[in-house]
């Protein structure tokens, strides 16, 4: 993995696009494999860097998470909104072209099996299309898109805490009732299970048997 890793950075990003400031790019990087499945913030990072030492502008560092996305070694996600303009206003949310390389770089002594199971649900629909987002009024939905079908997915490794399967559940739907339609799938570790609530149904499916479709 740290060979891959080293191709990537320095044949396809550092040497394509001349890379001056490679200590900057090697952080990024590890803030970037490190933290897949979340929000990333560039006004975060660029204050985070500064106060570091950095020489960092903000186009810097959009450049470089460009040109890493250029790469395909990492992805980053919008918003779904009707605006191109609050589409860019909100933060991305990033994933990687291989979940081995979160552990390069993660020194937590437990794996947080949700955020690299959503990073497999990513890898899986981005074979299927590129137009993915991430849905959010008062929760959160972790993937939008539109298949055959629109598609509302979020993830959860584990659905055991009561409150956990509310806030995925809630999230659902509220992203059914804002477009206006009837399905949504919540994808887990091995609960499987159909759920009807009034006229809205969440099919709750092992990870495995999603990724088979």
């Amino acid at each position: 993995m740290r060979d891959y890793l080293d191709l990537i950075v320095y044949r396809d990003v550092i040497e394509r696009y001349n890379i001056k400031n490679r200590a900057l790019l090697k952080r990024l990087i590890k803030y970037t494999f490190s933290n897949i499945s979340t929000l990333i913030s560039y006004n975060k990072l660029y204050n985070e860097y500064k106060s570091s030492g950095y020489k960092v502008s903000k186009d810097t560092l959009y450049n470089y998470l460009s040109f890493l996305e250029d790469a395909c070694a990492l992805f980053t996600v919008p918003i779904f909104r009707n605006s191109v303009h609050e589409e860019q206003r909100n933060p991305r949310k990033i994933y990687a072209v291989d979940i081995g390389f979160k552990s390069l770089f993660d020194t937590s002594l437990s794996a947080d099996f949700s955020k690299l199971y959503e990073n497999l649900v990513f890898l899986h629909l981005r074979r299927k299309t590129d137009q993915i987002y991430y849905f959010k009024q008062k929760y959160e939905v972790d993937f939008y898109c539109q298949l055959q079908e629109p598609q509302l997915i979020n993830v959860s490794y584990d659905l055991s805490h009561p409150q956990t399967r509310q806030r995925e559940i809630r999230a659902l739907q509220e992203g059914m009732a804002y477009f206006n339609i009837n399905n949504a799938t919540l994808i887990t570790r091995d609960q499987e299970e159909l759920l009807q609530i009034a006229d809205q149904t969440i099919t709750i499916t092992p990870i495995w048997k999603w990724l088979l479709v």
